[in-house]
């Protein structure tokens, strides 16, 4: 009996929820002249709370990361982002789109990665992985399990000649260390993403985006413009009328999603958060106020939406903006 990966969960959890807790998000990176295409694997967890501490394969579900071509191994890398050293990659560039295996960091700085009952004979050559009795992890408390962006952790990198595919499952923690995990989880690179902000009003607003990786940076109010005096009423009305906000995550896949503002929520602008479908209906409408504000600067919208195209309106009485989200079932 495989017994290896059983014993490495059980370390951190006496039992595990089994819940849509996350999805895999892949994304295409530009790799310069190496040969074929380079992707970056990701998990998508389904709040900012929730970590990701393993990546494992056991006898209830195999792990496999496959290409119909081969993985670009360099001789100056390895089996994982333990293997990539900084200082190697500014001496050989190339290093940098090695193939992979992580759990949220690049390289060995402040790496603590463990990986243990893993068969790397095949994937060092070139061809496809398999776990049945492994893992790679870090232990939960490592700041590295904590999603970043759009509550993505980064668990590889695959450079390949042809289209990749795997099947993946996972272990975290929610905010209060209960475990959860995730089974079976799918992905092809022809659905690989670009990675970019999505929001038009954005400076570093990124046309060819068809991911929203929280990237987006607003330019701030000139409040000292020269030879101009605001007096304290129109300070106060802009900085009412100044908000940005962003959708994670985008796609939604739950019958839930979050909307968080780059400032902290004035409840007192009567803020109204409004969701249309495609054909123009309003499907949910939600004033924003204490009960519903996390953190001071994140709502929570509760709603199982259909698949498809749907504007996100939200206005405060002088100010209405809009986002596109995509719902994905």
């Amino acid at each position: 009996m495989k017994i290896l990966a059983t014993l490495i969960m059980a370390t951190f959890v006496a039992s595990a929820s089994l819940a849509n807790n996350a999805q895999i998000v892949v994304q295409k990176v530009d790799n310069g002249d190496i040969p074929g295409d380079t992707y970056r694997v990701y998990v998508q967890v389904l709040n900012p709370t929730y970590s990701v501490h393993a990546v494992f394969g056991d006898d209830q579900n195999s792990l496999s990361i496959n290409t119909t071509g081969e993985f670009y191994q360099n001789p100056l890398g390895g089996q994982t982002s333990l293997d990539i050293n900084p200082q190697v990659i500014n001496l050989a560039p190339d290093v940098a789109y090695d193939t992979w295996l992580t759990m949220g960091a690049m390289n060995s700085a402040g790496n603590n990665l463990w990986h243990v009952g893993i068969d790397y004979s095949s994937f060092d050559a070139g061809s496809n992985l398999s776990v049945e009795d492994g893992a790679w992890f870090l232990v939960p408390t490592d700041e590295r399990c904590t999603p970043e962006g759009n509550d993505l952790v980064l668990i590889a990198q695959l450079t390949t000649t042809g289209e990749a595919s795997g099947i993946i499952n996972v272990q975290g923690w929610t905010a209060d260390k209960d475990a959860w995990q995730e089974r079976g989880m799918t992905f092809s690179t022809s659905n690989a993403h670009t990675f970019g902000c999505m929001d038009a009003a954005a400076a570093n607003y990124n046309a060819e985006a068809t991911f929203n990786d929280g990237s987006c940076l607003f330019d701030e109010v000139d409040l000292e413009e020269e030879d101009e005096i605001i007096e304290e009423s129109d300070l106060e009305a802009t900085k009412a009328d100044d908000f940005s906000w962003s959708v994670f995550p985008n796609p939604i896949w739950q019958g839930q999603f979050n909307i968080q503002f780059d400032q902290v929520i004035d409840l007192d602008q009567n803020i109204t958060i409004d969701i249309i479908d495609n054909a123009g209906k309003m499907v949910h409408s939600l004033e924003v106020a204490e009960g519903n504000v996390i953190g001071g600067n994140r709502v929570i919208i509760h709603q199982d939406l259909a698949a498809g195209m749907y504007s996100i309106n939200i206005r405060n009485g002088k100010v209405s903006t809009t986002q596109q989200v995509v719902v994905q079932k």
